[in-house]
């Protein structure tokens, strides 16, 4: 956060960016170069007070050379109160005043206390660097904090990502916080029974999710505002068969899921999580799992043995992928021949579940870092995590999706507001739960139906008015490896949400899409920037092209820059989730009337 203090007409600026969720209350003195003059409301500067409930503040003040000496203005949010920030600790503010003697910048370090929620700092001083101090000012301000905003999301992303060590636990947290916001859930076993005004949401193999706010003023043939994205990131799967002991080891056969960046699995700290399937009183029950400590090791060869490991590190993932998970003389289970899974590991998750060993069937167990994701950097501005790609998408559009589902907001909407999480794009979207499916089609099929009561809900119509964010992460550009840009296509750390274009349509991304991104984050005050891959290199693609062409709804590609993509441990900015979720509530909330200013045929 920066509170700016700049040279205005003979006075200064206030400026306090940016968004509207914390406030920091921060005391300067300023010595003021010249005479000055106090705009007054009430006879009184300590009465006036302004509202501020928007995305940036700025605030004109003069004071007058005789009464400027400890004259306050007050400067306060609309939401929330300081409460909110009890819980964050620095927080940098850096105030600029050109003066006589030239531009003179201090930063301070505010400590928000843990006590009272807000604590008070005084300075820096600026003078004109000639020791003038006159006119004397204390200003005392409410600053509404873009970096304490920004933090309070990227925490609230660190404790979903962490719930989330498989497809299946993610979806799992997703209901669990869809269940809080008052939202329905549904079957689809079962006939759908949706009314107008209301929410709801279906899950399809636990791996793939649909949830749904309906407008009250929806109609037939109305569209549907969708952000996608996936639950999947590359990760290894444990086996049918795992049961492997060589020269003494206990491993864990592993196959590898999706294009990840393998060496980095070596030397981590690793767990296992996912599903298990139990039978109990001859019912098959599906049981999440996850070993919430370190069991197995990837470990690298010795440079002594491997001179050449720094110049290249080659592999087999068939031989040298293999997690160690114990000693066969520290196993305490004699593993039986005809098991396909080590007694032993076996052990461990029946624990985990409170149930017997004998009762597992089967079940689909990824390899995942121990590790937490966590907040990093000198200035806490990065995300230091596993699968960014793509939970962080999937989380921005699941805490989009709540703020924009109040009855409210939903009053006057005529679309659907809907966010669906695929499974299986890291592997190419085909399956049941993937976005070749006719998971999303069949949805839509379903939902208007019951919503038209028997009437023709007008399907072809209500696809025409439809619009789908494909919401995956982009590639920030790299500091040591920025010749793998494009030169004018660079995006950044912190300056907000990426759009992707190819013209080849590995994204979906076209000039009328653009244009409603564009629109709503400048409606905003949201920074965004776009992507075009180098001629020379290849481009990944997502669910964009798929849903585009599956459904014939016009799409977008867009995501947050991040670093280190299809590494066990990611790297992505903490601005840029804040911007994210704010661009995704922009689009639930701003589309359909939008949508009515573009006149593409």
């Amino acid at each position: 956060m920066r509170g700016v203090l700049r040279g205005l007409e003979g006075g200064f600026n206030l400026s306090g960016k940016n968004r509207q969720e914390v406030i920091l209350l921060v005391e300067t003195h300023l010595f003021i170069d010249g005479p000055v003059q106090v705009n007054r409301e009430s006879g009184n500067a300590h009465d006036r007070t302004i509202e501020v409930n928007q995305a940036s503040v700025n605030l004109s003040i003069n004071f007058d050379k005789d009464t400027a000496s400890d004259s306050q203005i007050a400067i306060k949010p609309g939401v929330p109160d300081s409460s909110t920030i009890r819980d964050h600790s620095d927080l940098n503010v850096t105030f600029f005043r050109n003066l006589r003697g030239g531009l003179h910048v201090k930063n301070r370090r505010i400590r928000v206390g843990a006590n009272d929620g807000v604590t008070t700092s005084r300075g820096p001083f600026l003078t004109d660097g000639e020791g003038d101090e006159r006119g004397l000012l204390s200003v005392c301000l409410f600053v509404l904090s873009a970096q304490m905003a920004a933090l309070s999301v990227a925490k609230k992303f660190l404790t979903f990502v962490n719930s989330s060590r498989s497809p299946f636990h993610a979806v799992a947290t997703t209901k669990k916080q869809l269940d809080a916001a008052g939202y329905t859930q549904l079957h689809e076993k079962e006939p759908f029974n949706i009314e107008k005004g209301k929410k709801y949401y279906f899950t399809r193999n636990q791996s793939s999710l649909i949830a749904f706010a309906v407008g009250k003023k929806w109609a037939p043939g109305s569209g549907y505002s969708i952000i996608g994205a996936h639950t999947d990131s590359p990760v290894l799967h444990v086996k049918p068969t795992s049961k492997i002991s060589k020269e003494g080891y206990v491993q864990v056969g592993v196959v590898p899921y999706g294009g990840g960046i393998w060496h980095t699995w070596f030397d981590r700290d690793l767990t296992v999580a996912g599903r298990v399937l139990v039978e109990i009183d001859g019912e098959i029950h599906a049981r999440l799992v996850h070993l919430d400590r370190p069991i197995m090791r990837i470990p690298t060869l010795a440079i002594h043995l491997d001179r050449s490991v720094n110049e290249k590190m080659s592999f087999n993932k068939e031989n040298h992928l293999l997690p160690i998970l114990a000693t066969e003389i520290k196993t305490t289970l004699e593993s039986p021949k005809d098991s396909p899974h080590h007694s032993s590991f076996m052990a461990a998750i029946a624990a985990e579940l409170d149930v017997d060993p004998s009762v597992i069937r089967n079940f689909e167990l990824c390899v995942c870092d121990y590790q937490d994701a966590i907040i990093g950097g000198l200035n806490e501005e990065f995300i230091f995590s596993p699968r960014l790609d793509n939970l962080m998408s999937s989380f921005c559009a699941l805490e989009a999706l709540i703020a924009a589902s109040t009855d409210e907001s939903l009053e006057n909407e005529t679309s659907i507001r809907t966010v669906v999480m695929f499974d299986h794009e890291e592997v190419g979207s085909r399956s049941a739960y993937g976005a070749m499916s006719p998971l999303l089609k069949q949805a839509m099929e379903r939902v208007s139906k019951s919503l038209a009561a028997g009437a023709d809900p007008l399907p072809h119509l209500s696809t025409a008015n439809s619009f789908l964010i494909s919401a995956d992460m982009a590639h920030a550009v790299h500091p040591n490896y920025a010749d793998k840009h494009e030169r004018n296509h660079r995006p950044a750390m912190h300056a907000g949400p990426v759009i992707k274009i190819h013209y080849e349509q590995r994204y979906a991304t076209t000039s009328e899409t653009s244009i409603v991104i564009e629109k709503l984050c400048q409606q905003r005050s949201i920074p965004f920037q776009k992507f075009v891959v180098r001629n020379d290199s290849p481009c990944g693609s997502t669910i964009g092209p798929i849903c585009s062409s599956e459904l014939g709804i016009r799409t977008v590609d867009i995501g947050g820059p991040q670093l280190s993509m299809h590494s066990i441990r990611e790297m992505c900015g903490v601005d840029d989730t804040l911007h994210t979720v704010q661009l995704m509530q922009a689009f639930f909330e701003g589309f359909s009337e939008l949508d009515k200013k573009i006149h593409v045929q």
